[in-house]
């Protein structure tokens, strides 16, 4: 039970990262793209500027990071992957590399924890209540969280 609390918690600051990234990122020249525009965001959470300059200095802080560790976890997958294949996979090297994976998914995880939290200090309750509320209805239409990365190559 703990863990599935654990899990909805990480899910629900995954999402919020991933909600305010797209709220600070402006559409560099492109179309806006409706509810995933910043504009839309900054409409929709009534954010002041200091707030949306806020919001964008948390999430460049740690871009490198994220990258970095999603990076490794997508080359680990891969390794094992083409490892398996092998005719003597090497259970061991597929081991080091399932932590490897597995190290990587806690950091990300602490990482964006981290960053809910630093949200949550910038956003006024009710801007944090209607974020939760965009994520939760943006996750339903999605199918719950269905998994499916366009960013992964696997």
């Amino acid at each position: 039970m703990a863990k599935t609390g654990i899990m909805v918690l990480a899910v629900s600051a995954l999402f919020g990262i991933q909600v305010l990234y797209a709220m600070s990122a402006g559409t560099k020249g492109a179309q806006p793209r409706d509810r995933h525009d910043h504009v839309y965001f900054m409409k929709a959470l009534d954010l002041s500027e200091e707030q949306a300059a806020k919001v964008k200095e948390i999430k460049d802080a740690s871009k490198t990071e994220v990258d970095s560790h999603k990076k490794a976890i997508d080359e680990a997958t891969l390794e094992i992957r083409e490892e398996i294949k092998n005719e003597n996979p090497d259970r061991e090297k597929i081991s080091r590399l399932t932590e490897t994976i597995s190290e990587n998914q806690k950091k990300l995880m602490m990482l964006r924890n981290e960053h809910m939290f630093l949200i949550k200090e910038t956003l006024t309750n009710e801007q944090f209540d209607k974020m939760m509320d965009i994520m939760e209805k943006h996750g339903e239409r999605r199918g719950k969280f269905d998994g499916k990365r366009k960013d992964r190559k696997f």
